[in-house]
């Protein structure tokens, strides 16, 4: 039987949503394939459905989140700076 329609889409964002949470969280070197997948409740095989690795997707071009940062914010947004 084949998924509803939107089915596709939905999967993608929630993986897209998990790895948003725990990046912010953890850093994007923090975080594993696995633990993106367990946070949005999917298997691992499934991520390289929708993306080849963390910074791509299946078609070669960087998903979402990843998007160079300013020398200045290389720690994150989410960081405060210190006094």
């Amino acid at each position: 039987m084949p998924y509803p329609a939107g089915h596709r889409d939905r999967v993608r964002s929630r993986i897209v949503e998990s790895a948003r949470r725990l990046f912010n969280r953890a850093g994007f070197d923090g975080v594993s394939v696995n633990a993106i997948m367990a946070d949005a409740g999917l298997t691992r095989g499934g991520f390289y459905t929708y993306f080849a690795s963390k910074t791509t997707d299946r078609g070669g071009r960087p998903w979402p989140l990843v998007r160079p940062w300013p020398a200045a914010t290389m720690g994150g947004p989410w960081r405060e700076k210190s006094l």
